[in-house]
This record gives C-alpha cells, structure tokens and sequence, in this order.
C-alpha cells in the first residue's frame, strides 16, 4: 500500500471535527432540548433513514448474499473482498438482522418479543438509570459490511444508497420509540467516506480490522459532543486548545486483526489526529467525579495508544472530561457488571453512553440483565 502523503493529508484533517462547543460561556438554553423533544427528534429521523432505506431496496438480495455467505464460509473468520476483508461476523451480524427466520417470522434481530433479545436488557438499564435521574444515550456503531455493502454485493447503482441496515435501524427506532434516546452515527459515517470519494485519508473503517478508523472514531465523538450540548445540566469546562491540549497530525501503521495473521502482512496506513494533553496532572479527559458516564467497548480504547481514542475526541470537543468504563471483550455485560461493584455506581452522573458495536448485538449471552443498584 502507498504512504498517505502530506499533500493528501493535510486539507483532510484540516477538515477534522472541530469543537461542537465553542469557547466561551455556556450556549444559550434556546440550544436546549428536554427529553420529550430529544426523543421525537430520534424518532423523526429514524424513520426518514428507515424509508430513505427501503426506498433504495435490494433487501432480499441482500439477505440472500448473506446466507449464501455464511452457507459456504467454512472454517473462514474473514471474506478477502476488492478492498481489504470483511470479518464473517460483519456477515453474521447481518443475518441476526436482516435475514427472515422462516416460517413467515422476521430476523431475529427485529423479533424484539423473543425473551432473550438485547432490547430488554437496555430497556432495563434505561429503567434503573431512570429511577436514579440519570439519562441514557445509545451509540450503536455500525459494522463495515453495512455501510460497504458493495464489497459483498453488486449493486447496480449505488446512488441513494444509505447503508444495508435495515434491520439495525429498525431496532434503532422500536428503543427510541420505547424511549430510549439513541445517537446512530452510520448516516455520519457514509456521508463522510462517500464525500471524499474513498480517498485513503477519508476512511471511516480500517481495512484489516473490524474497527473503525481514526477518522469515524472522530467524527462519532463529534454527533455525540453536539448532543452533549442539548443537555439543560451541561456546561463545557475551560479546555481550550493550546492550552490544556495540542492536536498533531500523524500517521499510523495499524496491524492487521490478530486472527488475520499469516493472511495478511501489510500494516494499513492511516492518518490521526492524536489529542495530547499540556499537564497530564490537570488537563484529564477522565474524570471519576464527571456526571457523564461512558460504557465501552473497543471501539472506544483502539487508538488509545496514539491519544487519539473516543475519550480523548470527546473530551476536547465537548470540552468535558467523562467518566469511563471501556472493556474490550464482553462489553454489553461486563461494563455493566464493573459499574455495578462500584460503591455509589451512579453517584452525581447525569448521563451514561452506551457505546458499542452492532456486532456485539448479535451475541445475546451477553445482554442478560445486570442490577445496578439494589432493589
């Protein structure tokens, strides 16, 4: 693969997410939301996607792709595609969602009555935060497959094309019409890899890793720092940069997944903006004592390494510090487990992110109901 050169870098991140919230004093309440109108907002959009969807069809294609995926897949974790893999789990998300059941019963994934769906641990969740005050916001992270659905298909045009997620969305509008507020950031994401024309720099997924790239990462920390805003309890800190953080463009060599090895030697190169903090005694992107509260999985700590992770984006475009839970496996259940053996689990927050990918949804071992705190 070609080094991403400056030339080619630099307008890119001189486009990256700037602060949602701007210096100075707090935003005018007019930019305020309460919950009522935060919801019917979620709802509104996610059916404009769900039609918006629908309309561009190829949904039965799209299924019938899948099994004969899965159908044929053999002892095979990845699919080689005309650009990179996509992990088979992408494939089995897909079906979960996407894919009728037979027998005249829907995809699982859109089945929100069967007892063992993850809808009712999240409902859960929203309910004991209720009872305590606290909001909660949802950031499903859609899988590669879903916004390239071209790699795995022949799409005879590709124009109106909003992603093959009809299932996810579908999901996505059943909790926000259960109120659950939820932050989809797929529209984002396409929009942006389908403005820069596929350029290296403006990836929103990595190639060899069923992560995003440093760019989507980005971008998400962006729609979720505007919501952030909407809060009547929010006021951004004094984090400016320059002073409490530096930003510096770069270049990283990513590894492929670890189950690509011996299939794939290339490092995949890709650009970053790393968020470095003045005084690592004053300016901290996590803050125990923060009303925000952010359960993650690895999407949220992958580029922890290069400072420029989840955490840190959000922290300095909200201008906020959160409090954080991130676990790489088993996410949907452990972040919940470690937040319930804190001693005051809920103590002053105000807001929980769930981030996690679509991915993990399918996994429904993993979305039992946890107690929070005590009955």
């Amino acid at each position: 693969m070609k080094p991403i050169r400056l030339r080619v870098l630099l307008p890119i991140l001189l486009a990256w997410p700037a602060a949602a919230v701007q210096e100075g004093p707090c935003p005018a309440t007019a930019g305020h939301r309460d919950r009522g109108a935060r919801l019917e907002r979620d709802r509104e959009t996610l059916e404009e996607q769900l039609e918006a969807l629908r309309r561009f069809g190829g949904q039965d294609a799209w299924a019938a792709r899948l099994a004969e995926l899965a159908e044929g897949r053999g002892p095979v974790d990845w699919i080689p595609t005309a650009d990179g893999q996509i992990s088979m789990r992408d494939v089995e998300t897909a079906l979960w969602l996407d894919h009728p059941a037979g027998a005249g019963r829907p995809a699982p994934g859109v089945d929100f009555e069967r007892p063992e769906h993850p809808i009712h641990a999240i409902l859960d969740l929203r309910d004991q935060l209720a009872r305590a005050g606290v909001d909660l916001l949802l950031v499903p992270i859609p899988a590669r497959a879903q916004l390239e659905a071209h790699l795995l298909l022949d799409l005879e045009s590709r124009e109106g094309f909003r992603g093959m997620a009809q299932g996810s969305t579908q999901l996505n509008l059943e909790l926000a019409r259960r109120g659950v507020e939820v932050l989809d950031p797929l529209p984002t994401l396409l929009e942006r890899q389908r403005g820069l024309g596929g350029e290296e720099a403006g990836r929103v997924h990595l190639r060899h890793d069923p992560h995003w790239s440093p760019l989507g990462c980005a971008l998400t920390a962006e729609r979720v720092a505007e919501r952030l805003a909407e809060y009547e309890w929010f006021e951004p800190r004094d984090v400016r940069e320059g002073i409490h953080f530096t930003l510096h463009a770069r270049t990283a060599r990513i590894r492929p997944h670890w189950t690509l090895a011996g299939q794939v030697s290339d490092r995949e190169e890709i650009p970053m903006v790393c968020v470095r903090p003045v005084d690592v005694d004053r300016d901290r992107p996590r803050d125990r004592e923060s009303p925000i509260l952010l359960l993650g999985d690895s999407h949220s700590t992958i580029f922890d390494a290069w400072s420029a992770d989840f955490v840190r984006h959000l922290w300095r475009l909200s201008r906020h510090p959160l409090d954080a839970i991130c676990i790489v496996d088993g996410a949907p259940l452990m972040t919940r487990k470690a937040l319930a053996r804190r001693e005051d689990p809920l103590g002053g927050k105000k807001l929980v992110i769930w981030l996690f990918s679509v991915r993990e949804l399918r996994k429904e071992e993993r979305w039992g109901k946890v107690r929070i705190l005590p009955e």
